[in-house]
């Protein structure tokens, strides 16, 4: 759903279903550690949703988060994960850049 409000052009629409996703896979994450993957994918989609609200800091959290995740199971399982490194490594370092050309 948050996807599809995304592509709408209406970024604020997505946000609160971003946000609930993420609060439902921390939940489930810890007892279920298969769900780890998502967390960090909807981490990193929650991630551009704010930033697409203006809000350069708490994207830059949800970046750092959903990397983390994703190294750590990247050294769980070598190479499994490596694009989704990449790409949670490009989306930190372009929220920092913004955030540091703020200020």
């Amino acid at each position: 759903m948050a996807r599809s409000l995304d592509e709408t052009g209406e970024p604020g629409q997505a946000l609160p279903f971003g946000e609930e996703l993420v609060h439902i896979l921390r939940r489930l994450a810890p007892r279920r550690p298969r769900y780890d993957r998502f967390l960090a994918g909807a981490l990193h989609q929650l991630g551009g949703y704010i930033s697409d609200v203006g809000d350069l800091t708490d994207a830059l959290r949800a970046a750092n988060e959903s990397l983390q995740l994703y190294l750590r199971l990247d050294r769980e399982q070598p190479e499994s994960f490596a694009l989704q490194v990449e790409l949670a490594t490009h989306n930190r370092d372009l929220f920092l850049d913004r955030l540091q050309r703020q200020g």
